[in-house]
């Protein structure tokens, strides 16, 4: 089983790479086109069409990377409940009306530390798996609670302890697991729906996900009398995120700083080119890492930051980050990828200097990204 996740996840990898490059060509040339429309277009709605599009294939890609345990995570306080609230309101306006749509809220009083929107996805997997399981309608509850669970209850789950805990549930009307489905159901790829109605990464995604905020998932089902889905994650002591509550939006940072973009795909560099250069910025591009390194050494006194993508052939995203950092300690990188920085990357990212953006991302993830770059303290 082990051998099998692992090679998986290596296809997940390769996968979120070619992906989320041809996602990031959409998004940029989108973004840029929306920076030149007057705020009453029209064209503003088609463009937002396109990006909500996106935004679903970047799931796919997510759900690819969670069950893996490879997706980046931001770790922060929230609150849980506010996600309960925000899947059942996307869930009622866009689930058929046949099935209705409950939250039961116990307490907003405990939080826990980890990557919110992973957890977003869990729980927005379980909806959709719910939904799924009432073709002739039915009702789907998401509830939250608070619960101490003690020495007793961990002895007999194995992969919890005992402490405080945030006890998340998702539960249907509909048809329901027997026990063979049951013992399979966050197997990666495993579907019992038709062809073409399910990828069988729902589930296997939202436990990659929950496992790797040292959380658990328990199964409560029997054929005809629904299903239900508790997340026990561990709670924090720390108070909610500010982040849970809604903030307003604002104009994109620019500058005038000089960038070194390296991407050996052609579209994403002219994309990121003409982002940067329309936010002010003076933009060099390079087709792969010793070019980057050739252009830097030539050029390192006016280059006040790298944009980096660590999935490149011959030489790698890391091995042209360490050369570059060779010729000048001081450089500030700002690496990009379509899955987590792991390993040797996760080690350039101790560093004050060398941040880091997911791929796919849009104009604005681009410029607070850079912005914050180039505000960075240099050592």
């Amino acid at each position: 089983q082990s051998q099998k996740m692992e090679a998986i996840g290596s296809l997940a990898g390769g996968v979120a790479h070619d992906f989320n490059n041809m996602l990031g060509i959409i998004l940029g040339h989108t973004s840029l086109i929306e920076m030149e429309l007057p705020p009453d277009s029209p064209l503003r709605d088609a463009l937002r069409v396109i990006d909500q599009t996106c935004e679903r294939g970047s799931a796919l890609t997510r759900q690819l990377l969670g069950f893996a345990r490879r997706g980046k995570r931001e770790d922060r306080p929230f609150n849980p409940a506010t996600l309960v609230e925000e899947v059942a309101a996307l869930a009622r306006r866009t689930f058929d009306r046949s099935i209705s749509v409950e939250t039961r809220i116990e307490s907003r009083g405990w939080s826990v530390v980890g990557d919110p929107n992973q957890i977003h996805q869990a729980l927005m997997n379980m909806a959709i798996n719910a939904r799924d399981a009432m073709p002739r309608g039915g009702q789907l509850t998401l509830a939250v609670e608070n619960a101490t669970l003690d020495p007793a209850f961990a002895a007999a789950h194995p992969s919890i302890r005992a402490g405080r805990y945030v006890i998340l549930t998702v539960a249907d009307t509909g048809v329901g697991m027997s026990a063979e489905v049951r013992a399979r159901a966050f197997e990666p790829f495993f579907t019992t729906k038709e062809v073409g109605k399910g990828t069988g990464l729902g589930l296997a995604s939202a436990y990659g996900i929950v496992a790797n905020h040292g959380g658990h998932i328990e199964i409560d089902s029997e054929p005809g009398y629904g299903t239900k889905f508790s997340i026990y994650l561990p709670a924090s002591e720390e108070g909610s995120s500010a982040a849970d509550q809604p903030t307003g939006s604002a104009e994109m940072p620019t500058g005038t700083a000089t960038i070194l973009l390296v991407d050996d795909e052609p579209a994403i560099r002219d994309v990121g080119a003409l982002v940067l250069s329309r936010l002010g910025y003076n933009v060099l591009t390079a087709g792969d890492g010793a070019q980057a390194i050739e252009m830097y050494q030539a050029q390192q006194s006016t280059i006040d930051l790298v944009v980096l993508d660590m999935s490149m052939p011959v030489l790698s995203g890391y091995e042209t980050a360490v050369q570059l950092l060779a010729i000048n300690p001081r450089c500030r990188l700002l690496l990009a990828s379509g899955y987590s920085a792991t390993g040797e990357v996760a080690e350039l990212l101790r560093l004050e200097r060398v941040s880091f953006i997911q791929k796919p991302f849009r104009a604005r993830q681009l410029a607070d990204a850079v912005a914050a770059a180039l505000g960075a303290k240099p050592d």
